[in-house]
């Protein structure tokens, strides 16, 4: 019974959703364009890392400076998108300190577990 129990659950195996530093789960800033941005910084990064060499230890220039260039305007983006959220945010809650101080820890990193019996 044991086996039996261990090949259905094998098999139909139930999932929580994966939850990654760019998930919009944690990041509420992130975007389906941020994501996509972050989807081609990849695949720029894997072309420029195909066209190392013996004859080129450090790949191919064009691809290299294209890629580095991508990342930093992708980098830029998410902090503006950051800072936006933060401040829509506050506006929101301008005249609600309670509110306010919410959102002050939040971007801190405090976060309050609230569970009542």
């Amino acid at each position: 019974m044991k086996l039996f129990q261990e090949k259905i659950d094998a098999s139909c195996k139930l999932t929580t959703p994966k939850t990654t530093k760019r998930n919009t789960i944690n990041n509420p800033w992130i975007t389906q364009g941020l994501i996509n941005s972050i989807e081609k910084k990849a695949r720029l990064y894997f072309d420029w890392k195909k066209t190392f060499t013996l004859q080129q230890p450090g790949g191919d220039p064009a691809k290299e400076l294209l890629y580095k260039d991508f990342k930093r305007y992708l980098k830029s983006a998410i902090k503006l998108a950051k800072s936006r959220y933060y401040f829509n945010k506050f506006e929101k809650f301008k005249g609600n300190s309670k509110k306010t101080w919410e959102v002050i820890n939040e971007l801190r990193g405090k976060t309050t577990n609230q569970s009542k019996d």
